[in-house]
């Protein structure tokens, strides 16, 4: 998704609620919708200007023009809906077929909040002292819900 990598944002998506993400990747896209809307008008001002006012023809097609505006606005709209794979929001289209994508990586960034000695990614393996359990799991998904925490697991 070239917008969505076009887009020089401040706070990455994991630091901030997924819907204010949302709402600032959503301003992002409008201010490109209208910098393109603002640079077709600047050309059809320009090569107008030399034609006398009332034209049919050139009635029609800023009448068209501008019908194309509510159009290309009301496409811009995300899916909104939960990723297939994590708890973030589908950044796709909102008519979009297929499985829901945040396009990330799916795994939680944040590091953990109990183990302030050496971090590490949210949810991933642990040592507790010496005794350590063999645990088989993933990192976290992006978004999960409660705390950033280690699986921790000692042997009985």
């Amino acid at each position: 998704m070239a917008l969505l990598e076009s887009w020089n944002q401040s706070t990455p998506r994991q630091f901030v609620p997924d819907p204010e993400w949302i709402e600032q990747f959503l301003v992002h896209l409008h201010e490109l919708i209208d910098l393109r809307i603002n640079h077709v008008r600047l050309w059809l001002d320009a090569n107008l200007e030399r034609f006398q006012d009332g034209h049919a023809t050139i009635e029609d097609l800023l009448r068209r023009f501008d019908n194309m505006v509510i159009e290309m606005r009301a496409n811009v709209q995300l899916c909104g809906v939960q990723c297939a794979s994590c708890h973030l929001l589908c950044v796709r289209g909102r008519l979009h077929e297929g499985d829901h994508s945040c396009k990330t990586a799916h795994s939680c960034i944040h590091d953990c909040k109990f183990c302030k000695d050496r971090p590490k990614s949210c949810g991933s393996r642990c040592v507790l002292r010496a005794l350590v359990s063999t645990l088989c799991l993933s990192d976290l998904s992006a978004g999960h819900p409660g705390e950033h925490v280690y699986v921790r697991q000692a042997i009985e």
